[in-house]
């Protein structure tokens, strides 16, 4: 406003300067006068004293009127200019106000401008900064969220921590009485085998002296044996020498004989004598050495023994030194961690209490800003809801002139395929036999209907078993053999046809159907199989099986709640199949229905304890629930049963992930990836993962 109003006074002063100039011109030419004609030069007499004075008198007056006259003729024309200049002011200040007001006029038109766009952005400034203020006090609590829960994590980490070093302590201490009792158990056996060896020396020695005694005594009873051997021998001799010589010569030589054996006798008793004394010679010899080396084994022993105790006293003294240096160091590292931990504590409740004091202030702040804001946004608001319904209103008006031609449109369609159908039929009856047209006219009228689903399938399942060739050649039996060993080969179109010829020959026995239907969910074609199955039921209603097939083709049309219904129905026929009840918790699952899903997956591990795959689904179940410890329980006992089922990996990753565990997340989430790459594709755009996903490692794993 200031600048504008100093525009218009510029341009008035320039105006201004402009018209002076004339003024002054004019006024100035006004206000000369003529020049005073200068006096006649005239010869001057000569005067006397007196006249003299009188002149110079004359000329003084004369002079002093012409200054007043020059004076006045001054003040005239100032006063003649001015009043031209009042005259020439009074003449512009019309126009001059006129276009003052103009320009007032237009520069207060573009105040009022500036000022409501300047109230407008000032709007969308208090707006932005509303949202501004709302995300900086959202940021403040989730970052006094996020210090709390480090503090607390920190907390939970020196715990951790106080409890890892008590166990090393722990450790330590039953490491060094480990250490202790196996250098004393060490010592006892030495001392045992020690023992051993003695009473072993003690006892070899103990049976060599009974050997040797044995053997002594056993040479004196072989030395007594053989005397009296010889004795009988002499005798025999002797008395044979009486009975046969009666000569005098005999009887010398016996005599001779007998002084000779007697001599002999005496001979061999000597030597034996010498024998027994050698021995018992040796044996004190023996005996002499065996106590010289068992004393000499003893005071070996008694040394080892004292080096051995002396070793444990140092041992033990060196251990009850390390011990108490171990638990000086234990008390005081805790005393460090306590102090430590005070110390956090003391700084998280100071910065705990700066945020809520800060983030008091500023909801304060942003409640008196909604408060002062509040009555603009909600003229804002219903200018918003009114343009809104305006335009909802023209956009319908829109959409209902669209449907309009939409049904113009498919009227007309109809009409040319009816007339197109017409047509077809015309030339086909002109170009074929009376039979062809009618089964042509059958299938056109299959294919035109708008009749239910499973009505229009089974029709065309009906045509597409009429249209099979008629061969009597095999049983109804004989074909179903065949289409099973086709479907072994994955000659599935052939297997159909197989089952098609069987069900041709016998409609109403339900097994054929099944394995028809089985055969067309391995194609994909689960409406057809889904006929089939149906086909089934009808014929026997409490066909298990095919209560269960009929709910997997409809869970892979993503037809959840008729699949519930299929596996419903199978669970009432077979309760205590544990593949029903776990295919009736999925679907559940599917419907996000986790408190049934779980009614069933209980069911289930009733009857199949040791499936892997109901626990992993069991888990999966109380993550959506929120039960994250149990879902770690169910997953950790899949993982015993089946210690490489990947499923079940992920899916601890996932809640470990949830619970914001990133360590245990990504270490399960690698070893998932490593039993089955495609996790990592997964867990890529799974949201399970959205809090870690900003984590490096997270992102690294993800993208090798």
């Amino acid at each position: 406003m200031k600048s504008k109003n100093q525009a218009v006074f510029v341009l008035i002063l320039k105006s201004t300067i402009v018209f002076l100039p004339l003024l002054l011109s004019i006024g100035i030419a006004s206000g000369q006068s003529a020049p005073s004609p200068s006096p006649a030069l005239t010869l001057t007499p000569v005067l006397s004293n007196q006249e003299r004075e009188e002149l110079v008198r004359l000329r003084a007056e004369k002079r002093i009127q012409q200054q007043v006259q020059s004076d006045f003729k001054s003040a005239f024309s100032r006063t003649t200019i001015l009043l031209d200049i009042w005259l020439v002011i009074l003449s512009l200040f019309p126009v001059a106000i006129i276009v003052l007001f103009w320009l007032l006029r237009r520069v207060v038109i573009r105040e009022i401008v500036d000022r409501a766009m300047q109230q407008l952005q000032g709007m969308e400034k208090l707006q932005n900064q509303l949202i501004t203020v709302k995300q900086d006090a959202e940021n403040i609590i989730q970052e006094a969220k996020k210090i709390n829960y480090e503090s607390e994590q920190e907390t939970v980490s020196l715990q951790q921590k106080t409890k890892t070093e008590q166990e090393n302590l722990s450790t330590q201490t039953s490491e060094l009485d480990l250490a202790k009792a196996q250098v004393l158990n060490r010592l006892e056996t030495e001392l045992k085998k020690s023992q051993e060896n003695i009473v072993n020396l003690e006892s070899n020695f103990a049976y060599r002296l009974s050997k040797l005694e044995f053997d002594a005594q056993h040479q004196r009873d072989i030395a007594l044996e053989n005397l009296g051997k010889l004795a009988s021998v002499m005798t025999e001799e002797l008395s044979n020498l009486k009975l046969g010589v009666q000569q005098k010569l005999a009887i010398a030589d016996l005599e001779i004989s007998r002084s000779e054996f007697t001599s002999r006798l005496s001979g061999w008793q000597s030597d034996a004598q010498k024998q027994k004394d050698i021995t018992f010679e040796s044996l004190t010899k023996l005996q002499s050495e065996f106590a010289s080396q068992l004393s000499e084994l003893q005071v070996d022993a008694q040394t080892k023994k004292d080096i051995i105790f002396d070793n444990l006293g140092k041992l033990n003294n060196q251990f009850k030194s390390h011990l108490s240096e171990l638990q000086t160091d234990a008390h005081e590292q805790k005393n460090k961690i306590i102090e430590s931990l005070a110390i956090l504590q003391s700084e998280s409740a100071a910065q705990l209490s700066e945020l809520q004091v800060d983030a008091q202030k500023r909801k304060e702040l942003i409640i008196e800003n909604l408060e002062k804001s509040g009555s603009k946004f909600t003229s804002q608001f219903s200018e918003l809801q009114s343009n809104a319904q305006q335009q909802k209103i023209f956009i319908l008006e829109k959409i209902e002139r669209l449907e309009t031609e939409f049904a113009s449109q498919l009227s007309e369609l109809q009409l040319d395929a009816q007339q197109r159908k017409d047509l077809i039929l015309q030339e086909l009856v002109e170009m074929t036999s009376a039979s062809i047209p009618e089964a042509v006219n059958s299938k056109v009228e299959v294919e035109m209907t708008s009749a239910s689903i499973p009505e229009v399938v089974n029709s065309e399942v009906e045509e597409e078993i009429q249209e099979q060739p008629q061969e009597a050649e095999f049983t109804a039996d004989e074909y179903v053999k065949q289409g099973d060993a086709l479907f072994s080969e994955r000659r599935y179109e052939d297997a159909i046809a197989a089952y098609n010829q069987a069900v041709k020959i016998q409609p109403d026995e339900p097994v054929p159907w099944l394995k028809r239907g089985l055969t067309l969910g391995r194609l994909k074609r689960y409406q057809d199989a889904i006929a089939s199955y149906d086909q089934a039921i009808k014929l026997q209603p409490d066909y298990h099986q095919a209560w269960c097939d009929r709910g997997v083709a409809f869970g892979n049309l993503q037809q959840h709640q008729q699949a519930f219904a299929s596996f419903d129905k199978a669970t009432q026929i077979k309760p205590d199949d544990a593949v029903a009840w776990l295919n009736r918790g999925l679907s559940l699952v599917a419907l996000e229905q986790y408190e049934e899903a779980m009614v069933s997956f209980n069911k289930a591990l009733e009857f199949q304890p040791n499936s892997p795959k109901i626990w992993d689904k069991h888990g999966y179940t109380l993550v959506r629930l929120g039960r994250d410890d149990e879902a770690i329980a169910s997953f950790n006992k899949a993982l015993e049963i089946k210690s490489d089922y990947a499923s079940a990996y992920y899916n601890k990753a996932a809640c470990y992930a949830l619970q914001r565990q990133v360590e245990r997340s990504l270490l399960t989430l690698q070893q998932a990836i490593e039993l089955n790459p495609r996790y990592k594709e997964d867990a890529a755009i799974d949201l399970d993962f959205d809090d870690i996903a900003d984590d490096q490692r997270f992102m690294q794993l993800v993208a090798e």
